[in-house]
């Protein structure tokens, strides 16, 4: 039986924008603290913001899900449907969606291996567009780049 608690592990953050590519982050954690590539990392218990793109015995790199053109799959918390989400960087996604797509401002999006954990939310909706889909613009929740400390999920 899985059980629903995670292992993290809490890894200080040596270095960030704009010492680093767009939106990555440099830990002081690595392959010795049981870190593997694709681990989650969390600003908080609720907020994902990316994974490990790649780990050395002592330091990880963490590729923020809003790096620009990273895309991903998140579900919208309120729907449970599934969404393609391209980063735009600074912690800002878009997608495009069907004009008929329910999503509204305020929707999270989470990651869908952790459903509890939000990755972002929606502030604006432009259906002004002529062809049958509107543009969504999300944004994490909170001034990640600000972050000193990072959880890592190493279950």
């Amino acid at each position: 039986a899985s059980s629903s608690v995670r292992t993290t592990t809490l890894a200080r953050v040596l270095s960030k924008p704009p010492f680093t590519p767009y939106d990555s982050f440099v830990v002081d954690k690595g392959s010795d603290d049981g870190v593997i590539v694709g681990n989650l990392v969390y600003a908080n218990d609720a907020l994902v913001v990316g994974r490990m793109s790649s780990v050395t015995s002592r330091v990880s790199f963490v590729t923020l899900f809003s790096s620009g053109g990273e895309e991903q799959e998140f579900s919208i918390s309120r729907t449970g449907v599934s969404v393609s989400v391209v980063g735009k960087g600074g912690g800002n996604f878009e997608m495009y969606v069907p004009k008929d797509f329910d999503i509204v401002i305020g929707d999270q999006l989470v990651e869908p291996s952790s459903d509890t954990s939000v990755v972002a939310s929606v502030y604006a909706v432009d259906e002004s567009s002529q062809n049958s889909f509107k543009k969504v613009y999300a944004r994490v929740p909170k001034p990640i780049f600000q972050s000193k400390w990072v959880l890592i999920d190493t279950q």
